[in-house]
């Protein structure tokens, strides 16, 4: 190390590891929220295909499978 150097204080490098860690977790937490937003929107494109009633279900077992994709709809935040 040259003379002329001072060291770094320990204020100053726990600051920028802390920084450093906050910087890289917010990253990693937003960009795994744009994920899950994109997945969302392509379940929804498909949800509203299969949730299309023409012509409407005419079996109990259809308007319960109706019934269920309109709720995942819901609940995922599609558009009606």
């Amino acid at each position: 190390m040259s003379p002329h150097r001072r060291p770094v204080p320990l204020w100053y490098a726990l600051l920028a590891i802390l920084v450093s860690t906050l910087a890289v977790a917010g990253t990693g937490i937003w960009y795994t929220h744009h994920a899950q937003e994109e997945a969302d929107h392509r379940w929804c494109e498909l949800l509203t295909v299969l949730s299309d009633r023409s012509p409407p279900p005419e079996t109990d077992r259809g308007r319960r499978i109706a019934q269920e994709i309109g709720e995942l709809r819901s609940s995922l935040g599609c558009p009606p």
